[in-house]
């Protein structure tokens, strides 16, 4: 079977110079890997402890960070995403579906080359009607980052400026769920379920 891939033509980073490009083709990795029903399921459940959102969120910035080199292909980053499921969740994924997400990953990035965002919008449409419904548990909380947690390296991995730079895109970020509200002591307020209108 062969392995989907990309390179870089000049041997410079694959990352996209174009800002708007890099920041859908980030919240694109952050979707598949959002909608990895493993990975939900882990993370539901605790399996990396009381940090686990905040792990999924590092994973998503590890996969990103592949990009930074000049060649990246599915084999990579189905490595990385089964290497951190096993550490930070002590889930082992036999089932072929790391394989399906890394090739997922290279398929948005080779849509966001072409300047085509049309699977990332549907991803992300989706993704907010699944949080609108409830059937989303644990939210995305790239928004809404805590600095005051010091176990969260969310912020150091690049991960909460997938939601700032999406404000220049033609998404309509006024539906997204804002994450846990914390207060001065460190105590997470209680908030009312269901989406805004």
């Amino acid at each position: 079977m062969s392995c989907s891939f990309v390179e870089s033509t000049n041997n410079t980073p694959l990352t996209f110079a174009n800002e708007k490009q890099q920041a859908r083709f980030e919240l694109g990795i952050c979707m598949v890997i959002y909608n990895w029903s493993n990975l939900t399921t882990a993370v539901q459940n605790q399996w990396g402890g009381g940090e686990s959102s905040a792990k999924r969120d590092w994973l998503v910035s590890q996969v990103v960070e592949l990009f930074e080199d000049v060649y990246v292909d599915a084999r990579d980053i189905e490595t990385r995403l089964l290497d951190i499921m096993e550490d930070e969740f002590t889930v082992w994924i036999e089932d072929g579906s790391g394989a399906l997400i890394a090739e997922s990953v290279i398929e948005i990035y080779n849509q966001c080359q072409k300047g085509d965002f049309a699977t990332v919008d549907r991803l992300f449409t989706e993704y907010q009607e699944k949080t609108a419904k409830g059937e989303v548990k644990v939210l995305v909380n790239v928004e809404n980052a805590n600095p005051s947690d010091d176990e969260s390296s969310d912020e150091e991995e690049g991960v909460p400026a997938l939601v700032d730079e999406r404000e220049d895109m033609d998404v309509d970020m006024d539906d997204t769920p804002a994450g846990p509200v914390i207060d001065d002591d460190g105590f997470e307020l209680v908030q009312k379920k269901g989406g805004r209108k």
